[in-house]
């Protein structure tokens, strides 16, 4: 199964991961936000263990 989020706050951390990181098999999460927020992402992401990927745009 590939997720694709868009947006990682603090609901879809606490909510959506929770409940990912308990799903079997969990081939690629992908997030889409902001790059702004690029490392906060990466740390959360990591806790998880996740195959991740970041698609990551400007702030206009």
């Amino acid at each position: 199964m590939n997720i694709l989020l868009f947006g990682l706050d603090l609901h879809a951390n606490r909510i959506y991961l929770n409940y990912l990181s308990k799903q079997k098999p969990l081939k690629k999460l992908i997030v889409v936000d902001l790059k702004r927020d690029s490392e906060k992402i990466v740390k959360i992401l990591n806790e998880y263990n996740f195959d991740y990927e970041l698609l990551l745009f400007e702030q206009y």
